[in-house]
């Protein structure tokens, strides 16, 4: 945090803990839906791990336990200037639009084509664990700057050039759209 503390949590469940530089850790916890993974992207997920551990070893099979059926509650935490905390939730697949697949490059081991993405939707949360609404950014829109209630991205057009972006917003406990 700017302040010097951490902010840490594993994901499975809603919670995280915001550890200052000294005085007490406060703990965060919220009752969340569990999310599941669709078998597309389950299936997508796979083949991409599995291309890509077959770059290291050509002979590498799926040995592991099956992917699991639900998401974590969150996918990341991350913290503004300003020391707000900000959780990026695991939300349900959605198919992206045909107009916005990408390209198969022809070479003889394409990468795997991805036809679902999770929409972004993040809580944010003071500094002292007080929550101050929930932010849901449009999308092809990645979040990269926090400060206050200034948020700044890169998005991507529908010809996938990237513009960077700037977004003021009001939190409130209703989710928003930012624009």
């Amino acid at each position: 945090t700017p302040a010097g503390g951490l902010v840490s949590g594993f994901g499975t469940e809603y919670i995280f803990y915001l550890l200052p530089p000294s005085g007490r850790p406060t703990r965060v916890e919220r009752a969340h839906e569990r999310v599941p993974v669709s078998s597309t992207e389950a299936s997508e997920r796979r083949a991409q791990i599995t291309r890509q551990m077959r770059q290291v070893n050509p002979a590498w099979t799926w040995t592991g336990p099956a992917l699991p059926t639900v998401k974590p509650a969150y996918r990341s935490l991350l913290v503004g200037e300003d020391g707000r905390v900000w959780v990026q939730l695991s939300t349900v697949g959605e198919p992206i639009p045909p107009e916005e697949l990408e390209d198969q490059p022809q070479t003889p081991d394409p990468p795997v084509r991805l036809s679902t993405r999770e929409p972004n939707l993040y809580d944010v949360y003071a500094p002292d664990g007080r929550l101050l609404g929930r932010v849901a950014p449009p999308a092809r829109t990645r979040l990269v700057g926090f400060a206050g209630d200034l948020v700044w991205g890169i998005q991507q057009d529908s010809l996938d050039v990237s513009y960077a972006v700037r977004f003021r917003i009001t939190p409130s406990l209703k989710p928003q759209e930012l624009k």
